[in-house]
């Protein structure tokens, strides 16, 4: 499963809920696609007449292939010249400023989450909101209405397994289940 989240090393959307992600999005039974629904390719064909003629298509494969290009895209036509200019000025200070404590992804990474998702979230928010007027898959949306509220949360990692991390919020003690971005190990 991709990790809705762009690169494998920067996450660029929040956390998401297990419950929401498991019983809302995975549960609804419609990962197949039909023969006689319209294709998730978007020709306006029915699908045994277009893409159902090579062979079945997985339908959460299709939806995560429009979320990671929202994400994808984000970073195209997320951010205006003067909102870029102010997210490269914060690149160069947090450099100087943590470059003894941290490599430069993880410092791009951190800048960039806190301008997008803390100090102008309205940035986010906006893309979203844009985003979500052009889409026509409900899972899709339901997606998107998650993203529109981003957070932090400082958490530990309980258990792994099946591209899935379940952590623990240090603060509120609160699980979550998030998509495992890479190799990540119970404690960290």
């Amino acid at each position: 499963m991709p990790n809705y989240l762009g690169n494998s090393n920067t996450p660029l959307a929040p956390p998401l809920n297990p419950a929401t992600i498991i019983e809302k999005l995975m549960n609804r039974g419609d990962d197949k696609v039909g023969r006689n629904d319209p294709c998730p390719c978007g020709s306006g064909k029915k699908y045994k007449k277009c893409c159902g003629r090579e062979e079945a298509v997985d339908l959460q494969q299709v939806i995560d292939t429009e979320l990671d290009g929202i994400m994808t895209g984000f970073a195209e036509e997320g951010l205006e010249p003067k909102e870029f200019h102010q997210l490269t000025q914060r690149f160069a200070g947090w450099q100087s400023a943590l470059s003894k404590v941290f490599d430069q992804a993880t410092i791009d990474a951190l800048a960039f989450e806190a301008f997008v998702f803390h100090d102008r979230s309205d940035i986010w928010r906006n893309y979203i909101t844009r985003k979500m007027k052009t889409q026509k898959r409900q899972r899709v949306l339901d997606v998107l209405a998650l993203w529109e509220e981003p957070f932090y949360l400082l958490a530990e990692v309980q258990e792994v397994g099946n591209g899935i991390l379940q952590i623990r919020d240090k603060v509120t003690g609160d699980v979550h289940q998030i998509t495992n971005m890479g190799d990540a190990k119970p404690g960290e």
